[in-house]
C-alpha cells in the first residue's frame, strides 16, 4: 500500500477518536508539547504535502507522485511561535467544525489540519459550513504559505 492511501486510512480510522477531543481551546502560549500539522493528500496523482511545526521547528515534506519527496526545515523564535499562534486564534481553528461523508469519491483529496488535539478534516469527502470553510483555508493556507518561504534547508532526517 503506498504511503498516501495508507495516511489516508489511519485519518479515516482515526477521525473518529480524534473528533471528539476535549482539547479544542489553544494554550495560551506554545508550550513544547504543543505540535500544529497539516496534511494534502491527492488520490490519482499521488501528491502529498505534510508540515509538521514543532516547539522549535517546521519540517515541510512535498510530494509531487513523479519525483522523490522534497523535504525542507526551518527553525522556530519564539517570534514565529507568537505570530503563527495569534493568527491560528485569529482563525478561531479551535471553532472549526467539519463532518466527514461516508459517501464514495471517485477522485478526491484531503486535507487535515491539527492544532494541537483539535483535528480538523477537509477535502472532498467532508461538509463544513461556508464560514468553517474559509476559516480552514485561511488558517491551512497560511500555515503553507508561512513554512515555504521560511524552508529553505534540506532536511534529511525521517518523515
Amino acid at each position: 500500500m503506498n504511503r498516501s492511501l495508507m495516511l489516508a486510512f489511519i485519518f479515516i480510522v482515526a477521525w473518529p477518536i480524534l473528533g471528539m477531543s476535549q482539547e479544542r481551546e489553544l494554550p495560551p502560549t506554545w508550550t513544547k508539547d504543543f505540535v500544529i500539522s497539516l496534511s494534502h493528500t491527492g488520490s490519482m496523482d499521488g501528491s502529498s504535502t505534510h508540515l509538521k511545526f514543532t516547539y522549535d521547528s517546521c519540517i515541510y515534506i512535498r510530494n509531487t507522485g513523479m519525483n522523490a519527496p522534497k523535504r525542507t526545515y526551518f527553525l522556530l523564535q519564539e517570534s514565529d511561535r507568537a505570530e503563527i499562534m495569534k493568527t491560528m486564534r485569529e482563525a478561531r481553528v479551535d471553532k472549526i467544525h467539519s463532518e466527514m461523508s461516508m459517501e464514495v469519491v471517485s477522485d478526491g483529496w484531503s486535507t487535515m489540519l491539527c492544532v494541537g488535539q483539535h483535528c480538523i478534516q477537509g477535502g472532498t469527502s467532508v461538509t463544513m459550513s461556508d464560514q468553517d470553510k474559509n476559516q480552514f483555508s485561511f488558517a491551512y493556507n497560511y500555515l503553507q504559505e508561512y513554512a515555504g518561504k521560511k524552508a529553505t534547508k534540506k532536511y534529511k532526517g525521517k518523515a
